[in-house]
């Protein structure tokens, strides 16, 4: 059809006389009406009257565009244009017709030609926008939508194009309002109201998406039209609810009516429907739902393919269907930042370098090119070049969630809490929920102190993910981290751990038992074992470094050792773990479903969780009884909740009786400390003097995290330094590296009359030696509560600096009880409530001798104790793992220990 030139673009102000207006007008008009037998007519009588004329050929060239014949109607126009020339009539149609045949450049020199000839037509700097977006230009098409929308202010279809102009800009909000100005003119138009839904619906603002959609729904319905893309743009938003009925509905009805035939609707569609069934965890039905494209599959479907290939843990089929994508848009720049993040998501750090060697110089300045190339460089822990990117994207995209997520993940790294804080707001002002952004901001308020505030996101997260009407393992991270904040603070009661463990074992009720498929492993209570360890830190810290004594210990004809890893960034750490065990197998980019799959596989007999409810951790794949006996030890300090694992493993000291009620395992009580510290190198810095002895006073010290640091804390430490007043107080870690949290834990102390000169923040230390040398600086460690130190408390010891500890009602508040106990000091350094522990401190400051004594013997008397025993400790271990294994084999199948029911209730097997 010919352009809808208005009338005033061919009448005699603009010098058309030559045209012979009334035929042409009149054959112009039945051609705009689609009557072409009538244009003809009207061509036939300027034929005749006119011959060889500039009308004729115009209307030539207009009747052959609407026959959809570009190239016979391209000389017929130039012919016009050469016989009236710079007339906007036959200069519009022509550039139209240029980009027909894919001539943009040429399009839009004859476009400019016809807006310096008419620069009053609106419809001419119209068309000049809508060219610019289609090459890319984005500041010329909002100059000339901006052009046209000033010659005609109410013309809604002007203003739709100006809305798309300025989002390209990336002006949204702009956009939005000059799309409201068109919804205004035009109530009904659809165009409009797709544009305002899917851009408000960026803005996280759903609600009103959902009304644009459901308008044009109505409209498209009502007219009998396609309705594919409202359909579509309602999923998503539903899907962003987890809105799962409704998101099945909308998206059961567009494919009802969008014919087979209708391929880019039903692929949009049945996308939408693959990614539903992948979130409510429908697999299988998600590949199904896409198998209706095979033949006719574009990159976005076979990306969706990947995506849910990556959930099953189908690591090489998400790889190919990637690598397919590519085939069918080979150097696609958008298409190869997916395959970059793809594999950046899979762990493949040297693919997603050598795609993004691909891209051109101008490629890399695309925007999903420079979101690829800065989650690269955060994973490669390039944090200030990540975080550079990061606030270069930002700039173009300030609603850009994910972007905004990892600036706050590299500024809470680098302990730069404001600035992470205010980031994370940001992103959820912008309308993001994923776990991930809630699992950072409540991080960063925990690392602040502020426990209630943490414990409030994470509780949010937690009650959108039990909206669900399928478990999402994706959210159970949510339920971990809150479990562990939990020891932290002195105001949270057994009572309300209980409460917690009891959700988060009905959050996953979904999950199958998987108790059809029998274990296979032979009963033989005496065989050697294959002992699976499962951990997200076979990695420099805390976990490994107890791990690895015990791994170097084991009687290899005993036990068989395999090591199940979620390592993200492995290190020399990891090498060394590698090399002590039998197998190493890396299950991180694995589904839970899987990952349990594989340790079934392996026929693992006994496996042991080392995470708990800490990071990264994989207590959900224990869910699916991959082996028959499955224990936890190490990594948490209380119980997981889960009704799959028989037994802590503990000791006496942290968990004696009369403490079994509060835990959903039964204990495994060892006959001796249930840790083993192997000293570090082979030439330990020296034991020094007490500092006091220089200095002239006591100084007590701590090298916890801040957030062990309750305010039951704060009161007791102020206490001892109320009472020993020319005592100092030093601190160091990591969290103190920023000003503003350093100095709100000092006004903490203030508000107990503690001066802040007497008291020293210190930020991590990344060097070993100079960590260990840093406790030359104390005469006392003084533990936390209610969350002992554990790490802490055994390098202070070999440094020669005793550590006071309070012993308490919970496993977290008995470890340093447990290894007070393990070198014979429970008697001099175990208060038993906060005064005994005020008293004993204020003692130990006023007597040097005693100092100095136990300062000058500690390393000997800890060396020689079962704490160093790490030979001692595998025994022990061998023997629990035995006794388990012999339960299970005398069993007629797996035991369950004590099972939470999902009513509240709890229900109890043997105790020990």
């Amino acid at each position: 059809m010919p352009p809808k030139t208005s009338r005033a673009a061919v009448t005699d102000k603009n010098g058309l006389p030559s045209l012979r207006l009334p035929l042409f007008l009149q054959g112009y008009d039945y051609a705009l009406r689609g009557d072409r037998n009538g244009a003809r007519m009207y061509l036939g009588m300027l034929e005749t009257s006119s011959p060889g004329s500039a009308a004729v050929a115009l209307l030539q060239g207009i009747l052959a565009r609407a026959e959809g014949d570009e190239t016979a109607a391209l000389p017929l126009l130039q012919v016009a244009n050469a016989l009236a020339p710079r007339q906007p009539v036959i200069l519009l149609p022509l550039a139209l017709c240029l980009q027909g045949l894919g001539d943009l450049a040429g399009s839009e020199q004859i476009l400019f030609q016809a807006t310096a000839a008419a620069p009053a037509e609106a419809e001419l700097y119209e068309q000049l926008a809508r060219l610019a977006l289609r090459q890319g230009k984005d500041g010329l098409a909002v100059e000339a939508a901006t052009q046209a929308v000033t010659l005609s202010p109410r013309t809604s279809g002007y203003l739709n194009t100006f809305g798309v102009a300025l989002r390209r800009g990336n002006r949204l909000d702009d956009a939005i309002i000059a799309w409201r100005q068109a919804l205004a003119f035009a109530p009904d138009s659809v165009a409009v109201l797709n544009n305002l839904a899917e851009s408000v619906r960026s803005r996280g603002e759903l609600a009103e998406a959902e009304t644009y959609y459901c308008h044009a729904l109505s409209l498209l319905k009502a007219a009998g039209k396609p309705i594919w893309v409202p359909c579509e743009g309602l999923a998503l938003i539903y899907l962003e609810h987890s809105r799962w009925d409704d998101a099945r509905a909308v998206l059961e009805d567009g494919l009802a009516a969008t014919p087979i035939d209708n391929i880019a609707g039903r692929r949009m569609l049945l996308v939408a429907q693959a990614s539903l069934l992948r979130q409510t965890l429908q697999l299988d039905a998600a590949l199904e739902a896409l198998r209706e494209l095979d033949g006719n599959e574009d990159a976005q479907v076979w990306n969706a393919r990947a995506l849910t290939y990556i959930q099953q843990g189908e690591k090489g089929k998400a790889i190919e269907a990637l690598q397919q994508a590519l085939i069918l848009e080979e150097g696609n720049p958008d298409v190869l930042a997916n395959m970059c993040l793809m594999c950046l998501n899979l762990g493949d750090i040297a693919g997603a370098e050598q795609i993004l060697g691909r891209l051109t110089d101008e490629e890399k300045t695309l925007p999903a090119v420079k979101r690829a190339q800065a989650l690269l460089l955060l994973r490669q822990k390039e944090y200030l070049a990540s975080l550079l990117l990061y606030e270069e994207i930002l700039q173009r995209e300030p609603d850009n969630t994910q972007a905004l997520g990892n600036a706050a993940y590299i500024h809470f790294h680098s302990q730069n809490y404001d600035l992470a804080l205010r980031l994370c707001e940001r992103a959820l002002q912008c309308g993001s929920r994923e776990p991930e952004l809630l699992n950072i901001h409540a991080s960063i308020l925990l690392d602040l102190r502020r426990f209630d505030e943490a414990y409030q996101v994470w509780i949010t997260g937690i009650r959108n993910a039990m909206q669900h009407t399928s478990w999402n393992e994706s959210w159970s991270m949510l339920f971990s981290n809150l479990c562990m904040a939990l020891h932290y603070d002195d105001q949270v009661t057994l009572e309300d751990h209980q409460d917690i463990l009891q959700r988060f074992a009905a959050f996953m009720h979904d999950l199958p038992d998987d108790l059809q498929a029998p274990h296979l492993q032979s009963r033989d209570p005496d065989r050697r074992l294959r002992v699976g360890y499962l951990s997200a830190d076979f990695r420099y810290h805390s976990v490994a470094c107890f791990f690895k004594p015990l791994l170097e210990s084991f009687d290899r004809s005993a036990v068989e050792i395999t090591l199940y890893s979620s390592v993200e960034d492995p290190d020399a750490m990891t090498d060394t773990l590698r090399g002590l065990a039998d197998h190493y197998v890396d299950i991180t980019y694995l589904s839970e479903e899987k990952a349990a799959g594989r340790i079934r596989q392996d026929q693992i007999d006994v496996l042991i969780d080392l995470s708990g409810h800490t990071g990264r951790n994989r207590l959900v794949a224990m869910e699916y009884r991959p082996a028959p006996v499955q224990l936890t030890w190490l990594g948490y300090p209380g119980s997981t909740g889960l009704r799959m694992l028989d037994g802590r493993i503990v000791d006496h000291q942290t968990d004696p009786d009369g403490m079994q009620e509060w835990y959903s395992e039964p204990r495994i009580r060892l006959p001796r400390c249930f840790l083993a510290y192997q000293a570090p190198g082979n030439d330990p810095l020296p034991v020094a003097e007490p500092p006091c002895v220089q200095a002239g006073y006591v100084t007590f010290g701590s090298f916890n995290n801040s957030f062990k640091i309750s305010t039951a804390v704060v009161r007791a430490w102020s206490a001892i330094l109320r009472a020993v007043p020319s005592s100092r107080l030093f601190l160091k870690a990591r969290q103190y590296q920023d000003a503003h949290n350093a100095a709100a834990l000092l006004a903490e102390f203030a508000a107990e009359g503690i001066a802040a000169g007497r008291i020293e923040l210190s930020g991590r230390k990344d060097d070993f030696l100079e960590h260990l040398a840093t406790y030359h600086r104390i005469d006392l460690a003084l533990d936390t509560f209610p969350y002992h130190g554990t790490t802490t408390t055994c390098e202070a010891m070999w440094m020669g600096v005793p550590t006071l500890t309070l012993a308490g009602d919970r496993h977290a508040t008995r470890v340093g009880v447990s290894l007070l106990s393990a070198v014979g000091l429970e008697k001099q350094l175990v208060a038993k409530d906060i005064d005994d522990y005020i008293t004993r401190a204020v003692s130990f400051a006023s007597s040097l001798e005693d100092l100095r004594e136990v300062r000058h013997n500690l390393r000997d008397r800890m060396s020689a104790s079962p704490l160093c025993d790490a030979e001692g400790l595998a025994r022990a271990m061998e023997q629990a793992i035995r006794t388990e294994w012999r339960r299970w084999c005398a069993s007629p199948g797996p035991s369950y220990g004590k099972r939470w029911n999902y009513n509240g209730q709890t229900s109890f097997a043997a105790e020990d």
